[in-house]
């Protein structure tokens, strides 16, 4: 299916592996082409909940953009491959709900250290060499490199690697938190995967929710706290009906009674969330009848309405910490953006 890159996926956690080891790894159109649809799939494959990008071979990374087919470019077409390759493939993996955890096995030159950069996480091998060498070409970086370095090390340490051309360690790059770890050059996938693996437990929306945030505070015009504000509630490790503190929902509560538990779609976007994120609960959607007739001949019941065998009332609240008869399924409205922890099931 794809040319420069092999995929893998165990328990959820997916390894794209650029694979063009002869060219040290570097991206040319078909390769940023190909990252840019794979991550693209991924994000879609609800199955999928951390990606891990790496390079084929021990020399490299990525060593840069493939010179060869920019060489003769003008200003205009130079300005257009920039333009192109950010929105294809280097702010598409910042913006991505899911984490992309960047393996740095050796060069991460140019372009090569810009795709880094916009991965969420950065782990890098002891014999990994870290730089932003463009302007030794007569360019300047032109993914992203200008703006993600200094976000990520600060201006003065920014402005010293850019000026100079020159490559730093991977120790150094971990003290100037440029990456997140150092380790032996055949530990790296291991400890990526450990690292994967810790993200999987926590609650994938709670995830994406928190890039959003973070992204946020680098985002012209955008407030961050504010962003956060108007997300953490919502999104938090309770399940709200109706937007009022008195439907808040015990998350245990809704996996003691996932088996019979329909979880009532008010809005579009709840319904969306449910049917990519939750396939293990059943759920529905409606306005705002006080009878709504559901599948499997189940009748939506607002609370205070009778009930009988065949109704789906709405249940969020434990009694006395005890769960109610389960001969009747309990409904849970999900009105908003709701979520639920993949560490308690």
């Amino acid at each position: 299916m794809y040319k420069n890159i092999i995929i893998s996926q165990t328990d959820g956690i997916q390894i794209i592996t650029i694979n063009r080891p002869e060219q040290l790894n570097a991206l040319n159109k078909v390769t940023i082409e190909e990252l840019s649809n794979a991550i693209g799939e991924a994000e879609e494959n609800i199955s999928i909940g951390v990606i891990i990008l790496t390079g084929a071979g021990e020399k490299s990374f990525v060593a840069g953009a493939d010179i060869k087919e920019f060489a003769d470019f003008n200003i205009s077409q130079g300005g257009a491959l920039a333009e192109t390759g950010q929105a294809l493939l280097f702010n598409k993996i910042e913006q991505l709900s899911k984490p992309v955890i960047a393996a740095i096995n050796g060069f991460a030159l140019g372009g090569g250290l810009e795709l880094a950069m916009s991965c969420h996480l950065r782990l890098a091998a002891q014999n990994a060499r870290l730089g932003l060498p463009e302007v030794s070409l007569g360019l300047i970086p032109g993914y992203g490199g200008t703006q993600r370095l200094a976000q990520l090390v600060g201006r003065g340490k920014a402005n010293e690697m850019i000026f100079t051309a020159g490559m730093i360690l991977a120790e150094e790059a971990h003290q100037i938190g440029l990456v997140n770890h150092v380790v032996a050059a055949n530990e790296l996938l291991e400890k990526c995967l450990e690292i994967a693996n810790k993200i999987m437990k926590n609650s994938p929306m709670a995830i994406a929710t928190a890039i959003q945030c973070v992204n946020a505070g680098y985002q012209d015009g955008v407030n961050g706290y504010e962003v956060e504000i108007d997300t953490w509630f919502i999104n938090g490790n309770f399940f709200l009906g109706h937007d009022e503190p008195l439907y808040a929902v015990d998350p245990f509560f809704i996996m003691d009674v996932a088996d019979v538990a329909w979880f009532h779609c008010k809005n579009l976007e709840a319904l969306y969330i449910f049917s990519k994120n939750f396939k293990f609960c059943n759920f529905f959607w409606h306005q705002e009848d006080d009878f709504t007739l559901t599948s499997q001949g189940y009748i939506w019941t607002y609370p205070g309405k009778d009930i009988n065998k065949n109704s789906i009332v709405v249940m969020p609240e434990r009694v006395n910490n005890s769960i109610p008869d389960k001969i009747i399924p309990y409904g849970v409205c999900t009105d908003f953006c709701l979520q639920l922890s993949k560490s308690i099931k």
